[in-house]
């Protein structure tokens, strides 16, 4: 880079913008160059951005729904806004939170010890955020990213039907909860 006349950020990064193109045309960057969120999936969908980009396929990389996992035992999973961001913002949101001990499976599986936690933007009626501790969360967080990611309505979550018995539903029994319509949990 000292070679060059691409730009750095305040951080130290590589300067990029939604396309992970640099300033010197043609160039791009991505992963922990940028110094943006320093995780392998990241890298993965800025390099797919930076390569649809070339191809003439425009899609922003966007950041507000990056899932993180810490292979802890249990498992903790998170997603989206948090609840001190949405305090922050000023916007009004509702939090639930559902434990595994109301899930069937995690019964099964002799792990009734986690929990599920949820943030719903009352305004729109849309997850914003959400937490998982407990087993399986790396798994269970991608779903919600999916729905933070696309605006999932509340009426499509509502009536998905989820196998049983898997800890996956507990994504659903939270998401009804969040309208006081849970099966299992009532808090």
């Amino acid at each position: 880079m000292e070679n060059t006349s691409i730009v750095k950020t305040v951080n130290g990064g590589i300067a990029v913008d939604e396309y992970m193109r640099t300033n010197v045309e043609g160039i791009y960057a991505i992963g922990d160059v940028t110094n943006r969120i320093q995780l392998a999936h990241v890298a993965s969908h800025q390099a797919m951005t930076a390569v649809d980009h070339l191809l003439g396929v425009l899609h922003p990389m966007l950041y507000d729904a990056i899932p993180n996992v810490i292979y802890t035992d249990p498992f903790i999973a998170t997603v989206g806004l948090t609840e001190a961001e949405l305090t922050r913002s000023g916007r009004e949101f509702s939090a639930i939170k559902v434990p595994y001990s109301a899930n069937g499976k995690a019964l099964i599986n002799h792990y009734p010890t986690g929990i599920v936690k949820l943030l719903k933007d009352t305004s729109t009626g849309h997850v914003v955020g959400a937490s998982i501790f407990g087993p399986d969360a790396d798994l269970l967080i991608a779903p919600i990213t999916l729905a933070i990611t696309t605006h999932l309505s509340e009426e499509a979550i509502r009536h998905t039907i989820f196998a049983h018995p898997t800890t996956a539903e507990l994504i659903h029994e939270a998401y009804l909860a969040t309208n006081k319509e849970a099966i299992h949990f009532l808090d």
